[in-house]
């Protein structure tokens, strides 16, 4: 499990690279693991600072990297979040050299999420898919295309098939 001062590290290397650090691959599961240890005790605030000064490091080379000479290329050791954030600003980004006279809300409005077709086995009241947005009610029998993520997540309780 990493521990304060293996976090405080990978916030110094992060502070002192120009490059986007690697993090371990289950490093948001250390993390929680960390924070829902009951022998931090009082140290729980710091390890949320240490963590909020990493993040922010990294969000920063992620702007700084879109408003780059080459942002068509992502930089390497994103997380699955920080790469969708990538992503996003980069194409907001791209909208506005695109045409800076227009405003940026009238650039297209979404990456799209992968969607897979999909039938309710029973009845869903409205929820929240993956990609963020608010979908249903659907009744048992309705067809619909979903989030690939959402899909999966209803296949495995049963509520959905995939077609």
């Amino acid at each position: 499990m990493i521990s304060l001062g293996t976090l405080q590290s990978l916030w110094r290397s992060e502070k002192n690279s120009s490059k986007i650090q690697k993090l371990p691959s289950d490093f948001d599961k250390q993390i929680e693991a960390l924070l829902n240890d009951d022998r931090v005790g009082e140290y729980r605030e710091n390890i949320k600072e240490v963590l909020r000064q990493l993040k922010r490091e990294r969000r920063n080379k992620i702007l700084r990297h879109c408003m780059g000479p080459h942002p068509e290329n992502p930089p390497e050791n994103l997380s699955e979040n920080e790469g969708n954030l990538y992503r996003k600003l980069n194409h907001t980004l791209s909208c506005y050299e695109e045409d800076p006279d227009e405003s940026i809300p009238s650039c297209p409005a979404e990456i799209t999420t992968p969607r897979e077709n999909a039938r309710f086995i029973r009845d869903m009241p409205q929820f929240k898919a993956s990609d963020g947005r608010l979908l249903g009610p659907f009744k048992s029998g309705e067809k619909t295309q979903l989030p690939a993520e959402t899909l999966k997540i209803l296949n495995t309780q049963g509520v959905v098939e995939k077609l």
